[in-house]
């Protein structure tokens, strides 16, 4: 018998059963017996046909389904392109956005292609150099705030000073209170800011800026937030941790400022000789 003449003489023999119902028992239960292996015999040639990846599928089978899950891996990148077009896009869009808000400055948009895995050291690698204008001492931003500054630079590269690095101080100001102090780095990630007098009211949640003391970064950078206040009857100044609004571990795309000049303040600042009598 074919599969087809199999799959007849199966469904013939159900609707008997279905007939017979409980007025031929012996005589439903004896064909049961018979038709049980059948079915199994016609379940194992049809088999191949319901996988279409096993060896016993036909040729058009198997090609249509190779051609969809060609297609499927090929919807799957095209997803994956455009979620990351968006991503992009979403970052480019809020650097314009900073850019917009301080128009007095020129900006070079940089992508980050490489960072320190040492926990002494905090910097990035930017994908912008001297062909492009790059000089050391340029302020870096994001679009949440003051990133650091730029160091070195190659050609074609830049290396980024982080704020969190504990070699770089930014002179800021409290929003809330105008109270000044430094800023630096205290740990991978970490911020801590200092010299704030006594008498200094401050509390979590207050916002930093860049003050534009020193000359070294411009004013009015948004530098982060703080998470709380020490204050010790016996230290001179208080101190405060701070968060910056930067995830500096995902840093993808920055602004350069290419037109702030810092200020060389030192001739200013040294102690003059006394007059020789």
């Amino acid at each position: 018998l074919g599969r087809f003449s199999l799959g007849l003489l199966l469904l013939a023999a159900a609707v008997l059963l279905l007939a017979l119902g409980q007025r031929a028992g012996g005589l439903r239960a004896a064909l049961t017996r018979v038709l049980t292996p059948l079915q199994q015999f016609v379940a194992q040639q049809t088999l191949p046909l319901r996988q279409p990846g096993s060896s016993g599928a036909p040729a058009p089978v198997l090609t249509q389904v190779a051609e969809l899950q060609e297609r499927v891996s090929s919807l799957q990148g095209e997803v994956t392109r455009l979620r990351e077009s968006e991503s992009q896009r979403l970052l480019l869009a809020q650097l314009l956005k900073l850019a917009r808000s301080n128009p007095e400055y020129s900006y070079l948009a940089a992508q980050v292609i490489g960072r320190d895995v040492s926990p002494y050291l905090q910097y990035v690698l930017v994908d912008r150099g001297r062909a492009d204008g790059l000089l050391p001492d340029m302020p870096v931003l994001a679009a949440d705030g003051l990133v650091g500054i730029v160091t070195e630079a190659t050609a074609s590269a830049a290396k980024v000073l982080l704020i969190t690095d504990p070699t770089l101080v930014v002179n800021v100001r409290v929003q809330r209170s105008r109270v000044e102090g430094q800023l630096r780095g205290s740990g991978p990630g970490l911020l801590r800011l200092d010299f704030l007098p006594m008498e200094a009211q401050l509390e979590a949640g207050d916002q930093l800026v860049t003050s534009g003391i020193g000359g070294k970064f411009p004013p009015n950078l948004q530098a982060g937030t703080i998470t709380s206040v020490r204050r010790r009857d016996y230290d001179v100044f208080q101190e405060a941790d701070v968060q910056s609004a930067i995830n500096f571990s995902n840093l993808e795309l920055v602004l350069i400022i290419t037109n702030f000049t810092p200020l060389d303040l030192a001739p200013l600042l040294a102690t003059p000789a006394p007059a020789t009598p």
